[in-house]
C-alpha cells in the first residue's frame, strides 16, 4: 500500500514538473511598462486581442509578451519599434500574426529575426536600414514581401524565401550590399525589375520548382538539389 502511494506521489511530481516546464517554455516577457499597447474590440471575449503600439525602453533584448491582462498579443503596430537603436534581438510569441509596416525601421543594432509562424506578409520597410541584420528566418506561411522590406540591410549575406512566396516588390532587398545568396524554396514569383537594386546576389532554386529562367530580376539563377544546403 505504501509502495503504491510512493509511486503515485512520484508520478504526480513528474506530471507537475512537466506542466511547469511547458508553462515556462516561453521566455520571461519584457516588463509591460516598456510597451505602449491597446486592446482591439475589448468588449468581445471571442475576438478581442492586444496590439503593441510602441516600445519605450532601451533594452538590447526585447521579449514581446504572449498576453496582456490575459488577452493574447496578436499585432505589432506600424512603426512600433521605429529607431530602437539599442535593441539587437527581439523574441515574438506564436500569437503574433501581423507585423505592421516600418515596425523595425532603422533598428540599426538588430542582428537576428525569427518571423512568427502566423505572419504571412512582410510589410513595406519593416526592416529598412537594419544595418546589422544578418540572420532572417521567415515562417513558411509568408507569401508576400513588400517594397523596401529589407532595404539597406548591409550585413545580410544570405536569405531563404519560403515556398509560398508569390510576390516580392521592387526594392525589397535594395542596397543589401553584402547579399550573396538568395535561396527560393518554391516556384518563381512574379518578376519586378528592381527587387535587388544595388545588390548582386545569386539566386538558388530547387530543381523541382517551376517558372524559372536563367535569370530572375536581373540576377543569375542556379539549380540546387533538394538535399543541398
Amino acid at each position: 500500500m505504501k509502495g503504491a502511494l510512493v509511486v503515485c506521489l512520484v508520478l504526480v511530481n513528474i506530471i507537475s514538473q512537466g506542466f511547469a516546464e511547458e508553462k515556462s517554455s516561453y521566455p520571461i516577457a519584457s516588463p509591460l511598462a516598456n510597451f505602449k499597447w491597446r486592446i482591439y474590440n475589448p468588449r468581445s471575449v471571442t475576438s478581442r486581442y492586444a496590439i503593441i503600439t510602441q516600445y519605450i525602453a532601451n533594452s538590447s533584448l526585447v521579449v514581446v509578451p504572449e498576453k496582456i491582462h490575459k488577452i493574447s498579443v496578436k499585432k505589432i503596430e506600424r512603426s512600433a519599434f521605429f529607431r530602437c537603436s539599442t535593441m539587437n534581438q527581439i523574441i515574438f510569441p506564436d500569437t503574433v500574426n501581423h507585423i505592421g509596416s516600418s515596425a523595425f525601421n532603422r533598428c540599426s543594432e538588430l542582428s537576428k529575426i525569427i518571423i512568427p509562424k502566423e505572419v504571412s506578409i512582410i510589410r513595406a520597410s519593416t526592416f529598412f536600414r537594419c544595418f546589422n541584420l544578418n540572420s532572417v528566418q521567415m515562417s513558411e506561411n509568408v507569401y508576400s514581401i513588400r517594397e523596401y522590406a529589407f532595404s539597406h540591410c548591409r550585413n545580410l549575406k544570405e536569405i531563404t524565401i519560403p515556398s509560398k512566396v508569390t510576390s516580392i516588390e521592387n526594392n525589397a532587398f535594395a542596397e543589401c550590399h553584402s547579399l550573396e545568396r538568395v535561396v527560393f524554396l518554391g516556384n518563381a514569383p512574379k518578376e519586378n525589375p528592381e527587387v535587388f537594386q544595388g545588390a548582386e546576389p545569386t539566386i538558388y532554386r530547387s530543381e523541382k520548382s517551376k517558372g524559372w529562367k536563367e535569370t530572375w530580376c536581373g540576377r543569375p539563377v542556379k539549380v540546387i538539389t533538394d538535399s543541398s544546403s
